[in-house]
């Protein structure tokens, strides 16, 4: 059991990053690099679409169907209101 301990506690030290681990052996990082982590964290990704981009391709691709959308939703509100 204890063998196993220590493979499994060897593993993990042989598997952390270098930056890792030259973390742990700095200092505390000063407010500055703690800030600057945390504002590149939370930084908009220039790839990713705006939620109006999303809506209005959304808008473009179903548009095709509308048409029989329309009539499908017409008939379902008439045999809702007046039965079938």
């Amino acid at each position: 059991m204890k063998i196993h301990c220590v493979l499994l506690l060897l593993a993990g030290v042989c598997a952390t990053p270098t930056s890792a681990k030259a973390q742990l052996s700095n200092s505390t990082p000063r407010a500055s690099q703690l800030a600057a982590e945390t504002t590149e964290a939370w930084a908009p990704t220039p790839e990713v679409k705006s939620a109006e981009q999303i809506d209005k391709e959304w808008q473009e691709s179903t548009a095709k169907f509308d048409g029989r959308r329309n009539a499908l939703l017409k008939l379902a509100d008439e045999q809702a209101h007046d039965g079938p």
